[in-house]
């Protein structure tokens, strides 16, 4: 176990037995155990007799999905059958769980029925739990999902008339909380940012009920750190690592000189080069090393690819984006053990547990950037001489540009000064604080404080932020040539050809031609899709489906309407993508 996740644990533990409560921040590198550390702490907490279950809460599905199969259950892999075993196998190659994660997930006693996860999709495999109300003793969930039950607006009943809010809630209360991957949560660019807003009302509740919290990520800037405390007061503790060990007040830093010399050993080389030398950079280095090319935006991503897969040819160059379909993401994986270049998106920053020599990367976001970085001699354990980063100057911001400038001696695996180089959190720590969406405010107020809220309640305050709590409202889209063959589709086969999307892209999809029709479907107890609808010629439906397309102020309202009215009926939606608008093994190119 790492020095400073040892040091968490003890001071997370002693801090909740002494106040009977405890708020870490948890400030360590990429690649530095924080994996390990989310059962380690659930343990610390589960062994005072204050907490029942686990809720690691993170801010992307793709790293719930990966998590929650590849590391919880690949923890379990001995007692699952040897199908599911080897599927578990299959699907997560080398990120299947340590053996260091597999003792501790066994040393509190889980089962495989134990463990679940929650999100706005269902993972397709036999051995697979949803828990949509918090039941497991350790489940994985979206932020998204968690947001959802703690604000009374429990995810299974979102377009119902009643909501059973209390049973997620207490479940809630009465557990231990993980923030893993904390600063994806508040970093969106707007001005009024929603998930900010949330993540903060979530603080003062979590405390209000004295709830164990835990923060973890690489890159947390000292000002939402300072927020933090000063929203939970002496209850927050602060461990991070440093150059030296050093206590003042509730902030702890730990040594683990260990780590910092095996990172430092490493000779870190950072430039500055065009999106012309950056393409060639990777062509040329990619008949010795593993290429990792990072890319803010998905239209990026997919011009490099084509370029990449041109001169390198297509086996040696992987794509993952999300306007992947699941099962095109799947293949992706599959093909990345041995492919020579893996081209990018945000969604490869987290829960992609592969090691690469060469980054290439876009810069306009500086979180982005030092978790890319921790893809690059991620196992420091094992041989890797040198470390090449290189940025995209016409796609990195000013600050990053000048920075690298006055020090070509960084090394992105130590937020700190050391040996020579020069540490990433000062760049980090440019972060600006977003301000928090005033609207929405008022109706956290309205939702979590009341000691009863009716359902009318909860239905007016949803619709004065346009019906959708957090982000964005999410619908599913299918890719399927012939409407008819999706009766012949388990419910597997179409969560693999399927993806989840904003509401908005699907509207575009609409507008561009790209969206066949939408259609309802139910799913029998063995997994097999019926009952499969258009609801586009339905007379029940039809006109609700035109107000979600064509009337943009009260869409996300009609859009749950339009669910809402299907659930009654035991029915699903989704949308039928037309296979023109999209290119396998690249995405929905139409949005791009």
């Amino acid at each position: 176990m790492r020095k400073a996740i040892e040091e968490a644990v003890n001071v997370f533990k002693n801090s909740i037995q002494s106040k009977g409560f405890s708020v870490l921040v948890l400030n360590a590198p990429t690649g530095y155990g924080k994996t390990v550390a989310g059962p380690l702490l659930y343990k610390a907490c589960s062994d005072t007799g204050i907490c029942y279950r686990a809720i690691h809460v993170f801010p992307l599905r793709s790293i719930v999905r990966d998590f929650y199969l590849c590391k919880l259950l690949g923890s379990l892999i001995e007692f699952l059958d040897e199908s599911t075993a080897s599927s578990i196998r299959n699907i997560c190659g080398d990120s299947v769980a340590s053996q260091e994660l597999a003792n501790v997930v066994k040393s509190l006693g889980l089962a495989v029925d134990d463990v679940a996860y929650q999100m706005g999709e269902v993972l397709g495999y036999e051995c697979t739990r949803k828990a949509p109300l918090f039941d497991a003793r350790y489940i994985v969930s979206t932020a998204d999902s968690f947001f959802y039950n703690l604000f009374r607006i429990p995810v299974t009943e979102i377009f119902s008339s009643k909501k059973h809010y209390a049973i997620p809630r207490l479940r809630i209360y009465t557990g231990f909380v993980y923030f893993d991957e904390a600063h994806m949560i508040v970093e969106e660019s707007d001005e009024e940012s929603k998930m900010f807003t949330l993540f903060l009302h979530s603080l003062s509740i979590l405390k209000a009920m004295r709830t164990p919290t835990v923060l973890a990520s690489a890159t947390l800037p000292a000002k939402l750190i300072d927020e933090v405390a000063r929203r939970v007061g002496d209850a927050v503790a602060v461990v991070m690592l440093g150059a030296r060990s050093e206590k003042s007040g509730n902030r702890v830093v730990v040594e683990d000189k260990e780590f910092a010399d095996a990172v430092a050993s490493i000779s870190w080389c950072t430039e500055l080069r065009s999106k012309e030398e950056a393409v060639r950079i990777a062509i040329d280095a990619a008949s010795s090393y593993r290429v990792f090319v990072g890319c803010d935006t998905i239209k990026n991503a997919i011009n490099r690819f084509r370029i990449l897969a041109t001169k390198l040819g297509e086996e040696e160059v992987v794509m993952l984006n999300g306007l992947m379909t699941r099962g095109d993401r799947a293949k992706s994986l599959e093909k990345l053990r041995k492919a020579k270049v893996l081209v990018a998106t945000s969604v490869a920053e987290a829960g992609i547990d592969t090691s690469f020599d060469v980054l290439i990367t876009d810069g306009a976001r500086i979180p982005s950037l030092v978790q890319r970085s921790g893809r690059v001699c991620r196992y420091i354990d094992k041989k890797c001489e040198e470390a090449r980063i290189y940025i995209v100057k016409e796609f990195a911001s000013q600050e990053l540009i000048s920075f690298v400038n006055k020090h070509n001696n960084i090394c992105w695996r130590l937020p700190f000064d050391y040996g020579g180089y020069v540490g990433y959190q000062r760049l980090v720590d440019m972060w600006t604080e977003p301000r928090t969406d005033s609207v929405l405010e008022g109706v956290l107020y309205r939702l979590a404080y009341p000691l009863y809220v009716s359902p009318q309640l909860i239905k007016s305050e949803l619709q004065k932020i346009g019906g959708a709590l957090t982000r964005s409202i999410l619908a599913e889209v299918t890719l399927v040539d012939d409407l008819s063959m999706l009766s012949s589709f388990t419910v597997e086969k179409l969560y693999m050809n399927s993806l989840s999307l904003d509401l908005e892209k699907v509207i575009r999809l609409y507008e561009k031609g790209c969206i066949a029709t939408a259609v309802a479907y139910s799913v029998v107890d063995d997994g097999r899709v019926v009952n499969v609808e258009d609801i586009a010629k339905s007379d029940r439906y039809k006109e609700l489906l035109r107000r979600v397309v064509e009337e943009k102020w009260r869409r996300g309202l009609s859009y749950f309407k339009l669910v809402e009215s299907l659930a009654k009926n035991d029915m699903r939606l989704t949308f039928i993508l037309r296979s023109d608008c999209y290119r396998p093994g690249e995405g929905i190119v139409a949005l791009v």
